[in-house]
């Protein structure tokens, strides 16, 4: 998860208070440079935002914080889906990049589907198999970075382009 910051500062010998707002950044950096910041003591106040712009207290963040020192943090996921037209068969793979108690794990699958219609699907299920391995192994709370080689699957998933085939829709 990436959060940023909203915050009033006082600057030296109290003349001015002005209004800083920071890029995303990683959970612990944002509570470092909070603590950072309230040393400093020309702190006024500070606000927490998820890239969702849903609003946060530190308290909330700090208990996520433990939360997440188990889970899995920085998820790259490697997507790609390849379609025989002459046996109807689909072949998916993923790659999963993570850390995990400050360790670098990987997790390859690949599958074979049948009933699919197209290499476009193919890949759209590649996708989909990747979700249902996060989901296996309890991802929550996190920003996942996807990387296929199909550019209108990536656009149709995050509904960039619209998906006028019915198979396309998993919904």
């Amino acid at each position: 998860m990436k959060i940023r910051i909203e915050w009033y500062y006082q600057l030296p010998k109290g003349k001015m208070t002005s209004f800083m707002k920071s890029e995303f950044m990683l959970l612990k950096e944002v509570l470092l440079l909070s603590d950072d910041l309230e040393k400093s003591g020309r702190l006024k106040s500070i606000e927490y935002y998820d890239e969702d712009d849903r609003s946060w207290t530190k308290k909330e963040l700090i208990k996520l914080s433990k939360i997440h020192e188990t889970e899995p943090q920085d998820v790259r996921i490697y997507v790609d889906g390849g379609f025989d037209k002459k046996s109807k068969l689909a072949g998916l793979g993923i790659v999963i990049y993570f850390t995990q108690h400050k360790k670098n794990w990987r997790i390859r699958r690949n599958e074979q589907i049948e009933y699919i219609a197209d290499n476009n699907e193919a890949e759209l299920a590649a996708m989909h198999l990747a979700l249902q391995i996060l989901e296996e192994e309890e991802v929550r709370h996190q920003t996942i970075t996807f990387y296929s080689d199909s550019q209108v699957a990536v656009n149709q998933a995050s509904g960039e382009w619209p998906s006028y085939e019915d198979h396309y829709n998993l919904c």
